[in-house]
């Protein structure tokens, strides 16, 4: 018998105060066979369950579910194989093809879809034809993110549950809502989701009420519509000009993964001539300082075009602002006493535009390591 996940006891309490609110009904809760791995998906005990072997059938089994009820849509979270990828036109996440294909049956269809966040934060195509398709004829009620929403799933796996509406002429509000981390009140977050659905504007503690519908083609990301986030903006310009980093700095990161230095045979010793060290993630500290030389550290033959200059900014890549504690960007200045040296992969490279002055760049670099900073950057 495969092992199980089910969603957590504050997920649990979410997802049924959704449908409570959005849909006056206990819903019937479609999954995959396999949910992730050897992993299937367990249901609360008093929702009636179908599993549904073949994730291709999962849209017309949940057209078919929805003319009887609520549904909660779970679909298997499998990405394609290396072999299937080259194949397939379609994305590589089969649950992004299974939101795509999920139509309405009646007007009044109700459906929540758990699934991972990104396709709701990412900017990329794939992303932004998969909201645009949905869009067509779902209208989104509430979009709720979180970690560390299911058991046996790591918990720094951000989550979203969505809940649709079959699509009116007349758009509803987007009610948005981030589960707080770590360890949150669950009575209390419980309870703000109550008020929010109570709401038709405005902000609550974790969540606020969109009345203008973005477009497709923007990320949903939580943050970029928070108004404690616009506000705070505002009150950064109160300050003087700003400028977007983009308008002072070129963004760059290098293809030199660990394996890409293996497989070319980059990879040297210290006592070559020519090699240069390779800046990973853990060498830029928090103080804004890069670590000396260890006896970890990769070497290795770069061409002198693919390394750093002194005056370039260093930061840590970041794939989810909300799997990393609230610190800011980590972030340093490369100085000449750190040359020759290059970045790999993991490390985004920031180079000015134009010459910037010692407290200018000082400046940008401390800013950058502020919570502030990695709040207001978004996805």
């Amino acid at each position: 018998m495969a092992e199980t996940t089910q969603l957590t006891s504050l997920s649990q309490q979410l997802v049924r105060i959704g449908f409570e609110w959005l849909a006056q009904g206990v819903p019937t809760v479609l999954s995959s066979s396999l949910f992730a791995g050897e992993l299937a998906f367990s249901a609360p005990e008093d929702w009636q369950s179908v599993s549904e072997p073949s994730w291709e059938q999962l849209a017309p089994r949940a057209a078919e579910l929805l003319t009887r009820g609520p549904l909660l849509l779970v679909p298997t979270w499998e990405r394609r194989t290396d072999s299937e990828r080259r194949r397939a036109t379609g994305p590589a996440d089969y649950y992004v093809e299974v939101m795509t294909a999920c139509r309405p049956p009646t007007p009044d269809a109700v459906m929540a879809v758990l699934m991972p966040a990104p396709p709701w934060i990412s900017d990329q195509p794939w992303a932004v034809e998969m909201r645009t398709k949905v869009a067509e004829y779902w209208d989104i009620l509430l979009l709720a993110y979180g970690s560390g929403m299911l058991t046996q799933i790591s918990a720094q796996a951000e989550s979203a549950v969505v809940f649709l509406r079959a699509r009116a002429q007349t758009r509803p509000v987007l009610r948005m809502f981030q589960v707080p981390r770590p360890r949150p009140d669950e009575l209390a977050v419980a309870k703000d989701l109550e008020r929010l659905l109570h709401r038709q504007g405005g902000r609550g503690e974790y969540g606020y009420v969109l009345r203008e519908i973005p477009g497709s083609e923007q990320s949903l990301d939580f943050n970029r519509f928070d108004p404690h986030i616009l506000q705070r903006r505002e009150d950064l310009a109160g300050f003087g000009a700003v400028n977007a980093l983009g308008d002072l700095f070129t963004f760059r990161c290098t293809p030199f993964g660990d394996a890409v230095l293996k497989r070319k045979k980059q990879l040297s010793s210290p006592k070559n001539p020519g090699a240069v060290r390779m800046i990973r993630p853990r060498d830029i500290g928090r103080d804004g300082t890069i670590a000396p030389p260890s006896e970890e550290t990769l070497w290795a033959t770069i061409p002198a075009e693919e390394q750093l200059a002194a005056g370039d900014l260093v930061l840590r890549r970041i794939n989810s602002p909300n799997a990393v504690p609230p610190h800011g960007f980590f972030t340093a200045e490369v100085s000449k006493g750190d040359l020759p040296a290059a970045a790999t992969d993991q490390v985004v490279i920031l180079r000015p535009i134009k010459p910037l002055s010692r407290p200018q760049a000082r400046l940008i670099s401390m800013f950058l390591r502020t919570p502030l900073a990695l709040t207001l950057a978004g996805p």
